[in-house]
């Protein structure tokens, strides 16, 4: 599991600049559903 939050972090929130929290949650969520 701990494989999924380092691609995570490395591919979408390392360089993103999110506006609010919950734009953070959408594009994570829309991440994980299309892994």
């Amino acid at each position: 599991m701990e494989s999924i939050y380092k691609t995570i972090k490395r591919e979408l929130v390392n360089d993103a600049q999110f506006k609010d929290i919950d734009q953070a949650q959408m594009e994570i969520f829309k991440y994980i559903e299309t892994y």
